[in-house]
C-alpha cells in the first residue's frame, strides 16, 4: 500500500503517513522518522489530549 501511496503522489509533493511498523521495501528517497516513545506508538501520551480535543469535531461527524 506505501508504494502505490509514493507511486501516485504528484512530483515534489511531500507525503506525510502514519504507520505502525515501516515497511523494509520503501524507495531510496523516502525518510522514515520516529516520534513515538515506544514500539509501534504514533503519538506521545503528554500530546493525546490536545490532539483530542481537536480532532474530537471530526470523529464526532465521521461516527454520527
Amino acid at each position: 500500500m506505501l508504494k502505490f501511496i509514493f507511486a501516485q503522489a504528484p512530483a515534489d509533493a511531500q507525503v506525510i503517513v502514519a504507520v505502525e511498523e515501516a515497511s523494509q521495501s520503501l524507495p531510496a528517497d523516502v525518510d522514515i522518522r520516529s516520534y513515538g516513545v515506544q514500539r509501534r506508538q504514533v503519538l506521545r501520551e503528554a500530546e493525546f489530549d490536545e490532539v483530542n480535543e481537536r480532532f474530537s469535531v471530526y470523529i464526532k461527524k465521521l461516527i454520527l
